[in-house]
């Protein structure tokens, strides 16, 4: 799955943003842009650049971003681009109702609780990157600190779609989702990391590949659970000396001069 660079996504202005569709995500679109985008439609044209960069085609009848747009497309069910909800976010100074949105509730919350250590990892990995931005050297709003952020929701556990339950059905409470399953089978799994099967299914579309079904916490959560030193474990985990990350790229970068010249 694409991931926008931070680098590449366009300043947040104010106003309400509408959504978009590009992707498999609801993207945010800057009403401007949108607009241009639907009278470019009479030209054969309908894509706009989203606020992380990405291209998306507006979509009138979804509203707001901020709405998610509509729970469904066709059997797939839609995420908002987690980059253009941080994005909005750090300039709104709205973390908190982001960080709201995505903390877990109902049968996600059951099933994450039943099959996690800690449920609640993606909210405390974003809190961490968040608390932590001004020690490690940046900006709150910085694009690195959206990279991170964006990234670390991007790979936050989903619950999928279990085998029986895609080929011979279920009675399961599925919440009105299509692709998951919150039973007594149900499995969690990264969606970026892992394969993930499309249209092409038919009734498996959503299924995890067992080929590659990347289990979770996955290695990004790992990695910055590890540099945040955030619990993911059920075990706690001891504070640990952070370098700021620009003295790490700095560090890298003379690391890797001296082996090329050792070489």
């Amino acid at each position: 799955m694409h991931q926008p660079e931070a680098t590449r996504h366009q300043p947040p202005v104010a106003g309400v943003y509408v959504a978009g569709y590009g992707g498999g995500r609801v993207h945010a679109l800057e009403p401007r842009r949108a607009a241009q985008a639907c009278d470019r439609m009479r030209c054969g044209g309908s894509l706009a650049v989203s606020v992380c960069g990405d291209p998306a085609g507006p979509m009138p009848g979804w509203g707001a971003f901020a709405s998610g747009g509509p729970p469904s497309a066709g059997r797939r069910s839609l995420e908002r681009c987690p980059f253009c909800a941080w994005a909005l976010a750090l300039d709104q100074r709205t973390e908190a109702a982001e960080l709201a949105r995505l903390t877990p509730t109902g049968t996600d919350l059951d099933v994450l609780t039943r099959l996690l250590p800690e449920p609640l990892i993606t909210v405390k990995l974003c809190e961490a990157i968040l608390n932590a931005a001004e020690d490690d050297g940046w900006d709150r709003d910085h694009p690195h600190i959206l990279q991170l952020l964006g990234h670390a929701t991007a790979h936050a556990p989903r619950i999928l779609l279990p085998e029986e339950c895609s080929v011979e059905g279920c009675d399961h409470d599925r919440a009105g989702r299509t692709l998951a399953c919150g039973g007594a089978d149900a499995v969690l799994g990264c969606a970026v990391c892992s394969v993930v099967s499309g249209p092409w299914a038919g009734d498996g579309e959503g299924r995890y590949a067992e080929e590659c079904n990347v289990p979770v916490p996955c290695g990004v959560l790992r990695t910055l659970a590890a540099y945040y030193a955030v619990a993911i474990d059920g075990g706690p985990v001891p504070p640990r000396t952070r370098l700021a990350s620009r003295d790490l790229v700095a560090s890298s970068s003379a690391a890797q001069r001296v082996a090329r010249e050792d070489a």
